[in-house]
């Protein structure tokens, strides 16, 4: 059997971001489960629009999907290899030239994805030029939940120009674009210019360049001239600024030229590169993100809320160091994979990701002297962005405050949901703590920081991970090596406790929490609290098997919110 801890986790979160870019149907079959108990083997091969590849093995589902994930990159890219012609970094001969070779329907794919014009990027650039606004505003959701169909405008201004459905909204928001270019481009006085279709192709096909080579394991941030360097390169500096000055009509006049006729656009390019910043000097970092701010900092990386330079929305950036310890590097990647697996409101929403240089400070630097800092290879995860902070933050809002019942058992409702969710994909958290829940703008739960997430296996004689997770949250059994789902339910129970019950200070949080790990409560607490200290209770319960499955936890939350409103 192939040594599979030798290869990279990461061609599981490669392949699926490359799926979900070329819009392929992709699967881990489950083949066979043979060995002894205490030593299985797993047998898991992956299926991409209906085709198998090389079925792959394991000591666990996890390290056998991993493997079938490289089986499964390496053959594709050996298909697109095999016939240059047709792949996207090709761009098709106007002379008369033979039948394509037919190639898997994956592989062959590949050509429609790049062909197909970038109908947002066109938008955004008609909105600058043009001085107006494009928004795109999602409609109800229709479907089954394991089949939705989304509805999205695009607006341009005060008017709606498209509507879209797809899928999911990325589909959805694509169709729309396509929809509003499209009637954009059939008005009157619309004239199409080859130097901006040029440029978008250009810019495309530099941007894919690049990012193959990053999922290659290339480092294209130091390695690599940016795409905008390289597009000064190849095209003339009159054709860019004509480009620039007409690439789209206005709905409401002629296209508006620009007022510096003799200033070329390539040394606009090149003012990205200017860009600094005192958390990070990561060239991709920079070039795409402005308002960069460290909001946390953790012993081997930091999260930052940026604002990205094009739809001007604001993110989460998590970056982690990849050279700082073996078993962190793990996490991370772990944390990709599992966070572009699951779909879920009650998720933190994962966008992607990339690998770059950048610098941190020595272990042994107190201050922000860039003379001690120090280059670590790292991996930016770029993230869904809750503006309400997280459950402590709440907590410490609440501090001091009276009658917040209501409000807590409906946020830890969505906290179930959210626990619910990741049960029912096979994965365990392992590290559930109000710091690791976070708070949207519209004050919806989202449960992040999937680092130590693990497949779950319903026979707890198979051995795990030690000690992995918060000390203070942590269930009994996780100490050993033996556990399964039930070690997210111990947490919940600690967690619902203290949202009912808000301490008044870490002092009080810290010599009450031995009883409560306990159930030892407070006589006030059981009278104010009857039903969710008895659930509580059976949460916390000290042996695994007696605590209730996350299901049943949400099944007694809604009745005890039936109840609720028919005593009102």
């Amino acid at each position: 059997m192939a040594d599979n801890h030798a290869v990279p986790r990461v061609y599981m979160a490669k392949l699926n971001e490359d799926c979900q870019k070329k819009k392929w149907k992709m699967e881990y079959k489950d083949v066979n489960i043979t060995g002894p108990p205490h030593d299985r083997i797993f047998t898991v091969v992956v299926v991409i629009e209906n085709k198998e590849y090389t079925p792959a093995t394991g000591k666990s589902k996890k390290e056998a999907r991993s493997l079938a994930a490289k089986f499964a990159w390496d053959a594709i890219h050996q298909e697109v290899n095999a016939h240059p012609a047709s792949t996207p970094l090709q761009q098709p001969s106007p002379s008369p030239s033979p039948p394509p070779l037919q190639l898997p329907k994956c592989a062959a794919s590949l050509t429609d994805v790049a062909s197909s014009p970038n109908y947002i990027s066109l938008l955004n650039e008609y909105a600058l030029k043009n001085k107006v606004t494009v928004q795109y505003p999602f409609k109800d959701k229709t479907g089954e939940d394991h089949k939705p169909n989304f509805f999205c405008a695009c607006e341009i201004g005060d008017k709606i120009y498209g509507e879209g459905t797809g899928k999911n909204k990325q589909a959805a928001k694509l169709n729309a674009a396509k929809q509003a270019y499209e009637k954009i481009k059939a008005q009157p006085n619309f004239r199409p210019r080859q130097s901006a279709d040029s440029l978008y192709t250009s810019l495309s096909s530099s941007q894919e360049t690049s990012e193959e080579a990053s999922m290659n394991g290339v480092d294209s941030d130091l390695e690599c001239k940016s795409v905008n360097d390289k597009l000064a390169a190849k095209i003339d500096a009159k054709q860019l600024h004509e480009a620039s000055s007409c690439a789209l009509a206005s709905p409401r006049g002629p296209a508006v030229k620009s007022k510096r006729k003799d200033t070329p656009l390539a040394p606009t390019f090149s003012k990205m590169h200017q860009r600094e910043n005192k958390y990070t000097v990561n060239k991709r970092f920079i070039e795409e993100f402005v308002d960069i701010k460290r909001i946390s900092r953790g012993a081997f990386g930091c999260v930052f809320k940026a604002k990205h330079g094009i739809d001007k929305r604001e993110y989460a950036v998590k970056r982690v160091k990849l050279s700082f310890e073996e078993t962190d590097a793990v996490a991370a990647e772990r944390e990709v994979e599992n966070l572009a697996e699951l779909d879920h409101e009650n998720i933190v929403r994962y966008y992607g990701c990339w690998i770059g240089k950048d610098t941190f400070e020595s272990e042994d630097s107190i201050s922000d002297d860039s003379s001690r800092l120090t280059d670590y290879k790292c991996l930016f995860i770029k993230m869904e962005f809750c503006e309400k902070g997280t459950l402590d933050d709440w907590m410490n809002q609440k501090r001091g405050t009276e009658n917040c019942k209501d409000d807590s058992l409906m946020k830890f409702q969505q906290i179930v949901k959210g626990v619910v969710y990741i049960h029912s994909k096979n994965l365990i958290h392992r590290d559930l703590k109000p710091l690791n829940i976070l708070i949207s703008r519209e004050d919806k739960i989202k449960i992040g920081d999937f680092g130590l997430v693990t497949s779950s296996v319903d026979d707890l004689s198979v051995l795990r991970t030690e000690n992995r997770g918060t000390k203070r949250y942590m269930a009994p059994e996780q100490a050993g090596n033996r556990y399964g789902k039930e070690v997210d339910i111990f947490p919940l129970g600690l967690i619902l406790y203290e949202m009912l019950h808000i301490f008044k200070t870490e002092t009080e949080k810290s010599k009450e929490w031995p009883n409560i790990r306990k159930c030892r409560f407070s006589q006030t607490f059981n009278e104010d609290f009857p039903t969710e200290g008895a659930l509580i209770k059976k949460m916390l319960s000290e042996n695994p098997c007696d605590r209730p499955k996350a299901t049943r936890i949400l099944e007694i939350l809604n009745q005890t919110k039936q109840h609720r409103v028919h005593s009102w």
